[in-house]
């Protein structure tokens, strides 16, 4: 093996041939094994080569455009109604020899399936600054009048030599679907009373102007207990009684209903053969249902929102996050649940942590939503499960899932981003704060550390200008090597400014919590990447779900020993680089030559509140942190207090002639506090406050 070092740097190459003459640019991109995009001056567009000599003539291309919409087809949307809804013919002309369509071209030959052809020709979407050789844009909009149906599209082009284009733009696409929605009413349920034999009949009435027929499996009939289809609901219905489609047909299904309960509910849905849902009827309330036996009670998921598949949002947080619980309760005889249920158990490693009550929210209390909050002042990963009583003699008990716990939710501490405390960067980001447009280049700055030793799953620098994020922000911030280390280190970015103003910045960051899968080690040579197959033993509803950022198998090819680790997203950046700040003030040369040369007069400024109060170096590995930018000859209260709300350090006293106040990492026993994030809460005597985190690392 030839060992590779990163570090000192690994060269890269390619050899293509060019068909084309023409001048050509080219740039380079890359991304390291942690998603960060790599900087650096040949990320820049270069110009080069410049081929010459007569090239052979090449029919030009239609291609689809890549866009959202348009990944597949030349079309969107796909379904609507005659003579309203707008359709979009979206297409891509490619040349080869940079050659313009021929006039007229390119266009969109649309037929009905009455065989009635309409040819519109397409208007350029794309700058002017595009060439022809690179892709121009091209699109046409219109609405289609009936008759309604099914519509083919095809895209057509020529060059101005008269050659015929090609690609997969001019294949004939089955598309748009031009129809009117068909109509449900008259729904009904009969009779509205009865017990858990009787035969309860629904149906309604079906209609569509153009005559289509329902699709298979239509209308259906959703038969709901407290807002959730009941065992086998919704329930097809068959054509009953009725004239011809246009002028309705009645469509209905006789029934037992096997749950007594005065709480049903239902509706009807429906879509005509071409696909074209009617709109969903309103909601009946009934039958009222008696007789029958108990059933006991059921947890369901609510099935909305970050619910659908579990009972807890969110699945990550801090030590100060709320975590949410919700589950659906529902009793299908109408019995609500014992007093003091559901409940939450939330479980560690070491056994059950905390149980909660958990209360109604919404719908009725026999089949409606329940709910918990709390938070979780442990850093480790939790698991929970619900369950539940009805309050009958029977007193059925119900547990969801049913056997093992759910996976959840994880508790980590929020990384942080400070100033470097550089020369430049003692108290923001960038750097110089002045500077010129094209020729000046800004360095953006700022420290990610996190407690817990998560890696970045990104850091983002935002731009804006006028209150508008500018083109290309968020940026990428890359690593600096030398700074420390991915968790514990520096980020930055270059960027520089094709026009004047005033410009502010935000940097964000957001850690990626590795699930290790196989913990084994890994040798000292470097990883090489490989394709697994593995298979997952024990009890899948244990796992839970996730949406894994990322996904890293290491080991060496041909060794048993592998290592699977799947990055998740894991909780934001905390910390005074978080928040907007000003800068830079970017000028044209014609404002720089303008300007008279003198050094700015030092700004007397009387601090009067504490909002401008700044703390550093956060988080400091130094032992004291200094309070910065507070007001002279005034009592300062300073409170110190750990994540969970206790009290470590208090003093009163004033800042120093610079403004400043330093705080030697001790508690008020002048013992030294221990590595952590500490909240900080400034106040005076006429009521002025400034809160903070700050952080400490031993």
């Amino acid at each position: 093996k030839i060992p590779i070092d990163y570090v000192k740097g690994v060269e890269y190459y390619t050899v293509i041939s060019l068909p084309y003459s023409g001048t050509y640019t080219y740039r380079f991109a890359a991304k390291d094994r942690n998603g960060v995009l790599a900087l650096g001056t040949p990320t820049q567009e270069y110009i080069g080569p410049i081929l010459t000599g007569v090239d052979a003539p090449v029919a030009p291309l239609l291609l689809w455009t890549g866009e959202r919409n348009y990944l597949y087809d030349g079309l969107d949307p796909e379904q609507g109604e005659p003579n309203s809804t707008i359709f979009t013919y979206r297409v891509k002309y490619s040349d080869g020899n940079n050659e313009a369509p021929l006039a007229g071209y390119p266009r969109v030959k649309i037929k009905t399936t009455g065989g009635t052809e309409t040819i519109l020709s397409l208007t350029r979407v794309s700058p002017a600054t595009v060439t022809y050789a690179a892709g121009v844009l091209y699109e046409t909009r219109t609405t289609l009048p009936v008759p309604t149906g099914v519509y083919t599209y095809q895209f057509e082009a020529k060059d101005i030599t008269g050659l015929t284009a090609r690609g997969a733009g001019t294949q004939v696409k089955i598309a748009p679907a031009v129809n009117s929605a068909p109509v449900l009413s008259n729904g009904t349920v009969n009779p509205t009373n009865g017990n858990v034999s009787t035969l309860y009949t629904f149906s309604v009435r079906y209609q569509d102007s153009e005559g289509y027929v329902p699709y298979p499996g239509y209308p259906k009939v959703h038969i709901l207990i407290g807002g959730v289809d009941i065992p086998g609901s919704p329930i097809i219905l068959p054509y009953h009684d009725g004239g011809n489609i246009s002028s309705g047909r009645v469509y209905s299904n006789p029934i037992t209903l096997s749950y007594n309960n005065s709480n049903y509910s239902y509706y009807f849905e429906a879509m005509d053969i071409y696909r074209k849902m009617a709109t969903p009827t309103s909601t009946y309330y009934g039958p009222v249902v008696t007789g029958g036996g108990n059933c006991g009670p059921e947890l369901l998921w609510v099935g909305t929102g970050g619910y659908v598949s579990d009972g807890l949002e969110p699945e990550i947080g801090t030590r100060g996050t709320i975590f949410t619980f919700k589950v659906r309760y529902r009793d299908l005889n109408n019995d609500q649940p014992k007093p003091g249920y559901p409940q939450v158990h939330i479980k560690t490693n070491e056994g059950t942590y905390t149980s909660l009550k958990m209360n109604f929210e919404e719908g009725v209390v026999s089949c409606g939503v329940y709910m918990a909050t709390t938070t979780l002042s442990r850093i480790t990963n939790y698991t929970y499960y619900i369950e539940a009583f009805e309050d009958n003699p029977e007193n059925n008990s119900i547990r969801l899932p049913l056997k093992v716990e759910m996976k959840g939710p994880r508790v980590t501490n929020a990384p942080i981003l400070t100033w470097t405390g550089e020369s430049g960067f003692e108290s923001d980001g960038v750097n110089p704060d002045y500077g010129t447009v094209n020729s000046s280049s800004f360095t953006y700055k700022v420290r990610y550390y996190d407690t817990d030793g998560n890696l970045p799953k990104y850091v983002h620098l935002w731009i804006y200008k006028d209150g508008k994020r500018i083109f290309g922000s968020p940026f990428p911030m890359g690593f600096v090597p030398t700074s420390g280390n991915l968790a514990d280190g520096d980020y930055y970015a270059n960027i520089s400014f094709t026009e004047s103003g005033t410009y502010s910045y935000l940097i964000e960051a957001k850690e990626k919590l590795g699930i290790n899968l196989n913990p084994l080690e890994i040798g000292s040579e470097s990883p090489s990447a490989k394709t697994a197959t593995l298979e997952a033993i024990g009890d899948p509803s244990l796992v839970g779900e996730f949406s894994p950022s990322q996904v890293d198998i290491f080991g060496d090819l041909g060794e048993d020993e592998l290592i699977m680790v799947i990055w998740a997203d894991g909780v934001s950046a905390v910390g005074p680089a978080t928040l907007e700040m000003v800068g830079p003030i970017v000028k044209t040369e014609q404002q720089q030559n303008r300007e008279i040369k003198l050094p700015p007069p030092t700004p007397q400024i009387q601090i009067t509140d504490l909002q401008s109060v700044y703390c550093y170096p956060n988080p400091t590995k130094k032992g004291e942190i200094t309070f910065a930018n507070l007001p002279q000859n005034r009592l300062i209260k300073i409170r110190i207090f750990n994540i969970v709300g206790e009290l470590v350090y208090e003093e009163e006293r004033e800042a120093n002639s610079g403004g400043k106040i330093i705080w030697t990492c001790r508690n008020s026993a002048n013992e030294r506090v221990a590595s952590g994030i500490y909240i900080y809460i400034l106040t005076d005597r006429i009521g002025n406050m400034k809160r903070g985190k700050l952080g400490i690392i031993r």
